[in-house]
């Protein structure tokens, strides 16, 4: 889920009161590389509400959640805003490094992958690697529940290691 996706979806959570619009967003937010301060308003607005339920509010076959109990996700989008906020901090002047800076974990995963295939030497992209690798467990969130998580700690750690290795050589 790109940021734009990933807007509109607390957007709609917002509006509807819906907790999956809500967690699909906030998945990756508050310990990811994302850096997207757009997000910043509307995860402010998140914060500033209380109740938000979980059900299948879009008809693409999810099973209800058991739980009609209100949930806040005041915490969760907290976390989210700074984690962002931080982010900003990491070095971002390259395209590898918007790409692995992305709230998509499958955009992170291609980028990954790209710099195990070609020879890159930017050692600027080392900080976000290694948060990545701190991170380990990328977790995605839909309609049909949970899925993942999806363990990119190895790969960054692999990346890492090329990229020094390629600016020795």
């Amino acid at each position: 889920m790109d940021s734009i996706a990933a807007a509109a979806s607390l957007r709609s959570g917002l509006k509807s009161g819906c907790a999956d619009d809500i967690v699909e967003a906030l998945c990756n937010l508050s310990d990811g590389t994302c850096d997207a301060v757009e997000l910043i308003p509307v995860l402010e607005q998140v914060a500033q509400r209380n109740h938000f339920r979980f059900l299948d509010d879009n008809g693409a076959g999810g099973a209800p959640h058991g739980s009609g109990k209100p949930r806040s996700f005041r915490g969760w989008a907290r976390a989210a805003i700074k984690n962002i906020t931080e982010n900003q901090q990491l070095p971002s002047g390259s395209r590898m490094a918007g790409l692995l800076k992305s709230s998509d974990t499958d955009v992170v995963k291609s980028a990954l992958d790209e710099l195990m295939r070609d020879n890159w030497a930017d050692s600027t992209l080392i900080p976000i690697l290694e948060k990545i690798a701190r991170k380990d467990n990328y977790d995605s969130y839909s309609c049909y529940g949970w899925e993942g998580p999806i363990r990119l700690g190895e790969a960054a750690r692999r990346a890492i290691q090329r990229i020094r290795d390629n600016s020795r050589s």
